[in-house]
């Protein structure tokens, strides 16, 4: 069956650079989350060969649902949280992500 207009418009939306205010929502959440104390930059201050940024973390979390559950689930066994729902709304996880995707540019 053919697409409809909204399936089209999100389609050629997934395929759009996230906009500059999406990424500044998504940093606010990194701040208020406090993030960046461990991932200051993108980087990882408690695991320095895991950044969430880069080649390597885009190889291993290449769908954001991936980035969505570790982050809901957290790391067990380390010093990251789990952020459920009640800690993060689903938008702000959305705009968190984009935020993360941001560190590492497109070329």
């Amino acid at each position: 069956p053919p697409a409809t207009t909204a399936e089209l418009r999100q389609a050629i939306a997934a395929k759009l650079p996230p906009s500059p205010e999406r990424i500044a929502q998504g940093q606010q959440q990194f701040t208020k989350m406090q993030c960046f104390t461990c991932h200051a930059n993108g980087d990882n201050l408690i695991n320095p060969a895991k950044p969430i940024k880069g080649a390597g973390f885009l190889a291993k979390y290449p769908e954001d649902a991936q980035i969505a559950q570790l982050i809901r689930r957290g790391v067990p066994g380390t010093a990251m949280p789990a952020y459920a729902k009640d800690r993060i709304a689903d938008d702000q996880l959305n705009a968190l992500i984009t935020y993360v995707r941001s560190l590492t540019p497109q070329h």
